[in-house]
């Protein structure tokens, strides 16, 4: 994982203050620990999660970090011919398998974010499924398998606070998240095109968006991410500016 160490942020750019809870914590049962992460859910929305305190999560570190070197060492290197074969689903808006790639430039190179996304539903499947990862992504199957089992792990002890919290009965969203039912539920890689001088940078690299999840567990080894304020109009468009992001 040492490969991976994060890219310094740059100075003068103000940075968020978001909790640290401690994952080793939260699955010891920890309720100060589980109201700071509720608390945290109710104002940003957002929090960073202390993997290295805890084995489950050094596993998640190490999963993501095989995923981040498979995603620099393929998508960097196989060909625009070859990576769409990685085919989505046929329904609009379904993001959950496949290669993903939406501007090329004049050399047909991605020119914004690319992606490969692997699907939980059909790596957990019971039945038999039309689906089969590319060889460049299938020899990893076992640890994609047993990252979104962590995950999904993780994901029900935050649930199950929540549940707790707002006074809902147990099971009210933990019935609901389980890795063998049909879901949208997805592992992504993004790659990000370099920066070439002289190209202008009036279109983002990934445009402003809510997540359409239940819970994203995001990974990142490059700073920059933003998240609107509370009072950030994130409907109109056109209302948005620098001021509405943190």
């Amino acid at each position: 994982m040492d490969d991976f160490c994060p890219v310094p942020f740059p100075a003068g750019l103000s940075k968020i203050q978001l909790e640290k809870i401690s994952l080793a914590k939260l699955l010891a049962g920890d309720d100060e620990e589980a109201h700071k992460m509720f608390k945290a859910c109710t104002r940003e929305g957002f929090f960073y999660l202390s993997l290295m305190d805890h084995p489950k999560g050094i596993k998640m570190m190490e999963a993501a970090s095989v995923a981040c070197r498979t995603g620099k060492e393929s998508l960097g290197t196989i060909s625009m011919d070859e990576k769409p074969q990685y085919k989505g689903r046929e329904q609009i808006g379904i993001f959950d398998t496949g290669y993903r790639c939406t501007l090329t430039d004049e050399h047909g190179e991605p020119e914004t974010v690319e992606a490969f996304n692997l699907p939980q539903y059909e790596l957990f499947a019971k039945g038999p499924e039309n689906f089969k990862l590319p060889p460049w992504l299938s020899k990893h199957e076992d640890t994609w398998r047993g990252a979104m089992r962590d995950r999904n792990t993780v994901a029900n002890i935050i649930f199950g606070i929540l549940e707790r919290e707002l006074q809902l009965p147990s099971g009210a969203f933990t019935s609901l998240h389980r890795t063998t039912d049909r879901s949208s539920d997805v592992l992504r890689v993004l790659r990000y095109p370099k920066f070439v001088p002289g190209k202008s940078l009036d279109r983002p690299g990934f445009p402003p968006h809510g997540d359409a999840v239940s819970i994203a567990i995001l990974f990142t080894w490059l700073g920059g991410l933003q998240i609107p304020k509370a009072d950030a109009d994130m409907i109109d468009e056109a209302t948005e500016t620098e001021e509405s992001w943190r």
